[in-house]
């Protein structure tokens, strides 16, 4: 849907809805009157309500909104009453996005997320099945970080020039490697497109 068409149908929609201004001046009303109208709009078919939650989001405010700290973060515009008239500024970027899954087999949805997310690191803590030795063990996670670059390719490419980490710990081998568990965890990241083991970079 183009932005003109959206708007189009959000003013029709609008310009028919009875008892408007009675919510329009309650914000919890008018909240959920919007809601449903751009609800209308979009459609009830593949919703998801707030689902960009990232477990961990560390920001760091820019330099641009430094500027603004002396002015109360606050930028002002030109008006009858200029001291009313004004924008908080808020401006930082995402420096780090971690999303934590426990679920072996699921990880992947946690990859398709951050693929729509902009953040100077992306990082992934998974888990993948032991497969009776730690060579087999790293082949498979290999095998499984190789289709992960499929699933970026296919959803949102451009996340395939964005920095990455993806972390696997063992999972489903009993307790045959808790003597060396920390040996067993695997870190692949984004170098040219690709998801290589951290040591053999």
């Amino acid at each position: 849907m183009e932005a003109k068409e959206f708007f189009n149908k959000l003013k029709t929609i609008l310009s028919k809805e009875v008892g408007l201004k009675d919510d329009y001046h309650n914000n919890t009303k008018w909240t959920d009157r919007i809601k449903r109208i751009t609800k209308n709009i979009v459609g009830e078919d593949n919703i998801s309500w707030e689902y960009y939650r990232v477990d961990t989001l560390k920001y760091a405010y820019t330099n641009f909104y430094k500027d603004f700290e002396n002015n109360d973060n606050k930028k002002y515009f030109d008006g009858a009453k200029k001291s009313k008239f004004y924008l908080n500024v808020y401006n930082w970027k995402n420096s780090i996005a971690i999303e934590y899954e426990n679920d072996c087999h699921s990880w992947t949805d946690e990859l398709v997320k951050l693929c729509h997310l902009r953040s100077d690191l992306k990082v992934i803590i998974a888990y993948s099945e032991w497969d009776g030795s730690l060579d087999n063990y790293r082949s498979l996670t290999k095998q499984k970080v190789d289709f992960a670059i499929e699933l970026i390719k296919h959803c949102q490419e451009d996340a395939l020039n964005d920095k990455w980490l993806i972390v696997f710990g063992p999972c489903n081998g009993g307790k045959v490697f808790d003597n060396y568990l920390a040996d067993c965890f695997i870190g692949y990241e984004m170098i040219n497109q690709k998801f290589v083991s951290i040591g053999e970079n």
